[in-house]
């Protein structure tokens, strides 16, 4: 039986479905797919129904670019790529976070970016100038991932919306339509697409491909499913198939092992403390694991992170919310090649707004220092426009302040 088919069968209690939502199958090339002006600020069901439509119509223009540095570097000379910009800029203006309900609002998002439009700005000036597209592809990348998380929020949580697919979508190959899925953290998409990928004989991608796609479909599976016996399932049944490479068995033994742990467990943690602080055991365990064997460590560490976004998720978060910051950030370092979720950088800048007197945002920003010198190779300058040298230089400012003011 398929995995996606085995894993339709079981009823979920905590699902996490973040998809790029859209009253019907959009086609980018459909004529009549263009975004109309939103009322600024507002906040009716209908208001936050049209934006969603309109971003759904943009991502899937967008979305084929953001799928590889090249792609995105040839469409930077394409009008319609800067067309795109300039909507998704307006539409983030039109939102403006400071006119919509705080339950709608994605609470790393609302620490780390509170004017997306500066950002999309910058992007599209770049753009237009012709200048840094591998800067401008991970930039947008970045805010893409800061939409998608917001604009699935709904008054209940997190919604299943309907899908936009680009016009050419039936012409990708299996590993590209996941890409896409998990661009848009379309996750039953995602699980669809790595099983044809991953089951077909003979195989038709690399092992490399095939290593990199069964750690995504596995992470997938963690983050969306949340249950031991659906990862086993997955391995089972790629077992069968005889598709696995053998380089890839000793790691199918080591995640025998932390499954085996998983289900021997008799109490999902149930408070916040104890989330925590299973969160911070899961990934010391993953990291040691890591650091034997590249991926072996991957299924603790997905747990760990799932943990993390339990808690960041839960309303009226108290003082000690930079803590699970500070560790989903750390955690997220060793997971984003996998799991789709918000970049590292973003966690950290939300952990030291959030408490920008404590100890842990002066640690938050000495590990960010990371993300702008990686940001620095990007530009052929090595110089940071002005916009990213000043948000770099207010959260120095606010973590300074932890030497007069200790927690």
């Amino acid at each position: 039986m398929p995995i996606i088919n085995q894993l339709q069968r079981f009823t979920l209690a905590a699902l996490i479905v973040l998809t790029v939502p859209c009253a019907a199958r959009l086609q980018a090339n459909n004529a009549n797919d263009k975004i109309k002006p939103a009322a600024t600020g507002s906040t009716t069901a209908q208001g936050r129904a049209d934006k969603l439509q309109q971003f759904a119509i943009l991502m899937s223009q967008l979305g084929p670019v953001l799928l590889s540095e090249a792609a995105f570097t040839a469409a930077s000379k394409q009008a319609s790529l800067r067309k795109s910009l300039i909507e998704l800029r307006t539409l983030a203006h039109s939102t403006a976070f400071g006119n919509q309900p705080s339950m709608l609002i994605d609470p790393v998002v609302n620490f780390s970016f509170p004017y997306p439009q500066k950002d999309l700005l910058l992007i599209e000036q770049m753009v237009a100038q012709g200048k840094e597209p591998r800067a401008a592809y991970h930039l947008l990348n970045q805010q893409i991932q800061l939409c998608v998380s917001c604009h699935a929020r709904t008054e209940s949580g997190r919604k299943r919306l309907a899908r936009s697919t680009p016009g050419d979508f039936a012409s990708w190959n299996h590993l590209q339509k996941a890409a896409y899925a998990s661009l848009l953290w379309n996750f039953e998409d995602m699980i669809r697409y790595y099983e044809h990928a991953l089951s077909q004989k003979p195989r038709t991608i690399s092992e490399s491909e095939w290593v990199q796609a069964i750690k995504q479909l596995l992470a997938v599976i963690i983050r969306h499913k949340k249950h031991p016996n659906l990862v086993t399932e997955m391995m089972r049944f790629f077992i069968d198939q005889h598709t696995v490479p053998k380089a890839l068995k000793p790691m199918f033994q080591n995640w025998s092992k932390d499954l085996e742990a998983w289900r021997a467990e008799t109490r999902a943690p149930a408070h916040r403390q104890e989330k925590l602080e299973r969160m911070q055991q899961l990934y010391t365990s993953g990291l040691t694991a890591e650091q034997k064997t590249e991926g072996s460590g991957l299924i603790n560490l997905l747990r760990a992170q799932n943990l993390a976004i339990e808690i960041i998720e839960e309303p009226n978060h108290d003082r000690n919310f930079d803590e699970t910051l500070y560790w989903a950030a750390k955690i997220t370092d060793l997971t984003a090649p996998y799991n789709p979720w918000l970049p590292a950088n973003i966690l950290r800048e939300a952990c030291i707004r959030h408490q920008p007197h404590s100890k842990l945002a002066r640690k938050c920003w000495q590990d960010n220092q990371a993300h702008y010198q990686q940001l620095e190779t990007l530009f052929s300058t090595a110089e940071l426009p002005n916009l990213l040298k000043q948000r770099r230089q207010t959260l120095l400012e606010l973590t300074e302040a932890a030497k007069k003011r200790p927690r």
